[in-house]
């Protein structure tokens, strides 16, 4: 007991209530073990890091791989100058090269001459430089394989310090070319930089489209339009226009040449037309003549008989007429209902229809007004006389 109690510390003797306090004390602390876990299960530190480990790391390397490469480039910017790229330069470069080996070559005769290594020796000297020679063979025939009659990679006329000098000298002509010109026309003034120029060219160009606008109106007005003009319809176009220069061209081999030109008038739509008004107008007036002669002679009574041989004379020339007409229609030729033919048809009508409305409009003017004279109606007339 002295020694027990003699130490710093004191341990209790194993008893059953010792045991159940540490046994409390552990299932306790699990608990609240457990409990904090549950609380903080699926949450992560890492995320509400502002900068994790690794981040923080790869940034501060990444920092110092730029500053490394910074420098490396500023010393290389430094020693760069644009004028090597002279022929004079490269040429005085050059001799100045030729010129150290020279030296070189006579510093290392005279070491050898005085017991300098074997690498100096002539027969050294001619293998190595038979090994170049080989080098620069071997490298000529690799170029002519794989690189000759290629485009080059690198193309100077894409460099940008090519395309900036060419811009400024560009620029530089310009205002050159400028600055003599104002000298030359000093006393001229620039009238089309002015405001009032412009407008009024901008005016005139306005005017000169309407212009052409309504004179292509005029032009197709009555026209048949499409809303659209497809390849196919073009071709189809084309096509037509060549059929009819080919059935032309036939027509002219077979049925004109070697007639003479009185036959060709005589076998014409228009002459056969007109020969069959002047017919017509010839019949008339033979009636006429007729009627004049008859009333100068005392008429006959209108018996039946009379009157019935009458109606048999016109029945019969009627029908002599229609015989006639019978025979001629087939040295007629119907007109083909070509595009052509349906739009001068169109164009007819619409014509007739226009004179037909002036001469209406001729007659009813300052007579007595109608109920068709109200402005909705005028209006209407308007727009079918502007659309006709």
């Amino acid at each position: 007991k002295k020694i027990i109690h003699s130490g710093k510390f004191t341990t209790l003797p194993v008893t059953r209530d010792t045991a159940h306090s540490r046994e409390v004390n552990k299932l306790v602390s699990k608990n609240v073990y457990k409990e904090k876990f549950e609380k903080e299960k699926g949450k992560s530190e890492y995320n509400h890091m502002i900068e994790p480990p690794d981040v923080q790391h790869a940034m501060d390397v990444a920092k110092k791989q730029s500053s490394i490469i910074y420098k490396k480039d500023a010393k290389a910017n430094q020693n760069y100058t644009s004028v090597v790229d002279r022929p004079d330069i490269k040429k005085a470069t050059h001799a100045a090269k030729l010129i150290s080996q020279i030296g070189y070559r006579d510093k290392a005769r005279e070491e050898a001459s005085r017991g300098g290594s074997l690498t100096f020796r002539p027969d050294i000297d001619l293998a190595t430089r038979v090994a170049k020679l080989n080098s620069q063979l071997k490298y000529k025939e690799k170029f002519d394989k794989e690189l000759k009659g290629k485009r080059p990679i690198y193309d100077l006329k894409e460099a940008k310090i090519y395309k900036i000098m060419k811009d400024a000298n560009d620029l530089a002509s310009e205002v050159k070319y400028k600055g003599d010109l104002k000298k030359m026309h000093k006393p001229v003034t620039d009238m089309s930089e002015s405001l009032n120029m412009q407008h009024i060219l901008g005016t005139s160009r306005l005017s000169s489209d309407q212009i052409k606008y309504k004179e292509k109106y005029e032009k197709e007005r009555g026209k048949a339009m499409l809303d659209f003009e497809t390849p196919t319809y073009v071709t189809a176009k084309e096509a037509q226009l060549m059929q009819s220069q080919k059935e032309y061209r036939k027509a002219l081999e077979e049925e004109i040449k070697g007639r003479g030109m009185l036959a060709l008038a005589t076998d014409t739509p228009d002459f056969a037309r007109a020969k069959n008004a002047t017919d017509i107008l010839s019949q008339i007036k033979y009636k006429q003549t007729a009627e004049m002669d008859r009333a100068c002679y005392t008429s006959v009574v209108d018996t039946p008989d009379i009157i019935h041989a009458q109606q048999m004379k016109t029945m019969i020339s009627q029908k002599k007429y229609k015989e006639d007409a019978e025979k001629t229609m087939s040295h007629y030729v119907s007109v083909l209902d070509t595009p052509e033919m349906l739009r001068v048809r169109e164009n007819q009508r619409n014509f007739s229809t226009v004179l037909y409305s002036d001469s209406f409009r001729k007659q009813v003017q300052g007579k007595a007004a109608f109920i068709l004279d109200t402005p909705e109606l005028r209006r209407v007339r308007d727009s079918q006389r502007i659309i006709s």
